[in-house]
């Protein structure tokens, strides 16, 4: 198999670390309640900050038949589980 450390970090810095450090840095800003554009606060109830993050099937321990791909496959696993703890 064709595994390489530098592979390995690379992914797991762009898919996982990247999309929690981001949700860290703009954490101040997600505790705040939006009115949406144009909005009253008198008017309309505030909504909840939302984070969404691209993560994929090939993620999944459960769903891999296939193997391989392992930097990918590992980092988007790792994403799944970040997202998971900052939603807790």
């Amino acid at each position: 198999e064709n595994v390489e450390a530098a592979w390995l970090r690379r992914s797991y810095e762009v898919n996982a670390m990247g999309a929690l450090l981001t949700t860290k840095a703009l954490k101040e800003l997600l505790r705040r309640p939006t009115h949406g554009h144009g909005a009253s606060p008198d008017r309309d109830r505030a909504r909840p900050s939302v984070v969404a993050n691209l993560s994929a099937r090939v993620g999944s321990i459960a769903d891999n038949r296939l193997g391989g791909w392992y930097s990918y496959r590992m980092s988007k696993a790792a994403l799944n589980q970040a997202d998971r703890e900052v939603g807790i």
